[in-house]
């Protein structure tokens, strides 16, 4: 269900101001409105040295930030943190000299970690590099007056070192070596030595014919190939021992200190929202005026609270609800834990507009069900709720992944449920191991049974969105509206009719009265459109009526998931090799259960926003809101 809103201004002295703020932000109930707007009032603007300290708050939290992003996540139980002064003024200088005092050691331990990691990211290249040439190297660091060049070359490329020969035969005076072997399928690792004297016109070639040199660190220079290899194989280790103790330095940081910082950035956020929204708020010489919507079933605690922190100079009053109120009024759910996680859901469609319906409690019982009667298989059923557990556990703290973790394990449940009925296990290994489905097997001659239980499901939830669309226009006073609800309802039940009679599910006498009750319906379709319902009202028809085909769906993507695991365990008995099957059947389960899990979740989405919402849902609503401590 929706909350009900009360419109609520609150009037106090400009002496009163902060203490209002304080309570206010830290009931965390009241959603602002701009209330200049709202009484051609001026704007509560913020003096300087009110701007100056937002502004260095805002640094502040900048800085915070920063310094929480360089220490790792941990898990600590809660501690105490350092007090810190109750003014806002004073927290602002004494937080500064806590980050001023914190800050260097810690963004140099940083500093440091940042640049061993970019070196030992660097250092394995160069390893590669080596132990290539080293099968090339000889010890030239003795041979006074030349230079070595190593140099690697695709091997596509190869031909490029008979053109060198000519070209440094010509510089060199033919005084040079090169040396050069296939070190893999790509790469031709090649050795230069050239007089020093000629350096300058053979780096010029180099350049010239885009050769890439392997330039060695400084450190190394002048060393053998195999002396560097070596220092490169002690450096990587002292680099991750480095690493490790670097490491170990920030964890400790972060248990000594990031509890507290948090708690002071969390402290920061709040002083910058708490002087930010004073924008929004109305004032006169001696007074401030604060309007916005409250919970009406927390109106009585916030005036209680009002009164016992600030004191009887701040009156809360309730306000009538001006004409298109309800369009500002902002929206917030209430719905029972177990619900919770489909509200989620609910707003991935839109906000429902206030004082709408609430199809948060139908979403919450169709969309398992129908993820059941897809899936319906008790292995993938158990195996769904394993991971889904595993992740609402292992991502407790990102709400979006838990409630999308519990709304699988409502499907998984389904799932279960629905695979004792259809009898599978794996899909048909069910069946070999003795299960016997307690309602009826998917496939085979049961086919059009379940597909008309899709149909008459699909009815079911298409009849209700209408029942509920009536009543939301009746409740509204859109006659239009109303009549367009009520006329397909009877136009559904008059086509239930006609179908049982020539079905001769329902007696022949039958017949003349449903197609009176089509009729009735129709006008009832066109006459609110006028002339143009002519048009729109048999359309109406035909989409509500490719609205419940829909809902087919449920059994066609099912049937699916069934054959693709009968493939997966035939194929596993029709390989003669046991293990081979074995992989081959895991494989193909892997990729149902994939797409059983995904698919569903898609479809049953589809249904509730495309066939179900149209008939009755309200959207275009503001999201609640509240001013409160983050």
């Amino acid at each position: 269900m929706l909350l009900k809103m009360t419109r609520a201004q609150i009037i106090g002295s400009r002496a009163q101001l902060d203490a209002t703020i304080a309570a206010l932000q830290r009931l965390g109930v009241l959603h602002l409105e701009d209330t200049p707007r709202a009484l051609s009032l001026t704007s509560l603007a913020l003096d300087e040295a009110s701007m100056r300290v937002q502004q260095e708050l805002s640094l502040l939290a900048a800085r915070l930030d920063g310094l929480l992003q360089l220490l790792p996540q941990i898990d600590q139980p809660p501690r105490t943190l350092p007090a810190a002064p109750q003014g806002t003024r004073e927290f602002v200088d004494w937080l500064r000299r806590q980050l001023d005092n914190l800050a260097p050691p810690l963004q140099a331990l940083a500093q440091r970690r940042d640049e061993l990691h970019a070196e030992a990211l660097s250092l394995p290249r160069y390893e590669n590099t080596l132990r290539k040439l080293v099968p090339l190297s000889v010890e030239l660091r003795e041979l006074e007056n030349f230079d070595t060049v190593a140099l690697l070359i695709d091997t596509a490329f190869r031909d490029v070192l008979e053109m060198m020969r000519v070209e440094l035969s010509l510089i060199t005076h033919a005084q040079f070596e090169i040396i050069a072997r296939d070190v893999d399928e790509r790469t031709t690792a090649a050795l230069l030595v050239y007089p020093r004297a000629y350096a300058q016109p053979v780096q010029a070639l180099l350049g010239r014919e885009n050769i890439s040199q392997v330039r060695l660190p400084k450190e190394l220079a002048g060393r053998s190939f195999r002396e560097a290899l070596t220092a490169l194989e002690q450096r990587q280790h002292a680099v991750r021992r480095e690493l490790a103790q670097l490491d170990a330095e920030l964890e400790t940081y972060a248990r000594t200190w990031r509890a507290a910082l948090e708690a002071w950035r969390r402290a920061t956020r709040n002083l910058v929202q708490a002087l930010t929204t004073r924008a929004q708020f109305g004032s006169t010489t001696y007074t401030f005026v604060i309007q916005g919507w409250v919970p009406q079933r927390d109106l009585n605690r916030v005036r209680a609270e009002l009164a016992r922190e600030v004191g009887p100079q701040v009156i809360l009053t309730t306000l009538d609800e001006r004409t298109g109120a309800r369009d500002r009024t902002p929206v917030a759910f209430s719905n029972p834990a177990p619900l919770q996680p489909f509200e989620m859901l609910v707003r991935l469609m839109a906000v429902p507009r206030y004082g709408a319906f609430d199809p948060t409690p139908l979403m919450a019982f169709f969309m398992p069900l129908f993820f059941g009667i897809m899936l319906g298989d008790i292995a993938y059923g158990v195996l769904l709720l394993l991971l889904a557990l595993y992740v609402k556990r292992r991502w407790a703290t990102n709400e979006a992944v838990r409630n999308l973790a519990q709304i699988l394990i409502y499907g998984s449940l389904w799932t279960i449920v629905f695979g004792f009925l259809y009898g599978e296990f794996f899909g048909t290994l069910g069946e070999a191991l003795g299960l016997a489905p307690l309602w009826m097997p998917r496939g085979g001659e049961q086919i059009l049974a379940l597909f008309v239980f899709a149909l008459a499901l699909g009815a079911v939830q298409i009849v209700l969105g209408l029942l509920l669309g009536a009543w939301e226009a009746w409740r509204e006073k859109q006659r239009s509206e109303f009549l367009l609800k009520v006329g397909m309802l009877i136009v559904l039940a008059a086509l239930f009719g006609v179908i049982g009679v020539v079905t001769e599910f329902l007696p022949r006498d039958l017949f003349t009265p449903t197609l009176v009750a089509l009729l009735i319906g129709t006008v009832l379709l066109i006459v609110p459109s006028g002339l143009m319902g002519l048009v729109l009202g048999p359309l109406e028809m035909v989409e509500t009526v490719g609205n419940i085909l829909s809902y087919l769906r449920l059994t066609a993507i099912g049937l699916a998931s069934v054959y693709l695991a009968l493939v997966a365990n035939e194929m596993a008995g029709l390989v003669g090799n046991a293990l081979v099957g074995a992989i081959l059947a895991l494989l193909l389960h892997t990729l149902n259960f994939a797409l059983g899990v995904l698919s569903p979740t898609i479809q049953s989405l589809r249904l509730h926003y495309v066939e179900f919402f149209r008939h009755f849902y309200e959207s275009g609503g503001q999201e609640y809101r509240p001013f409160k401590l983050e």
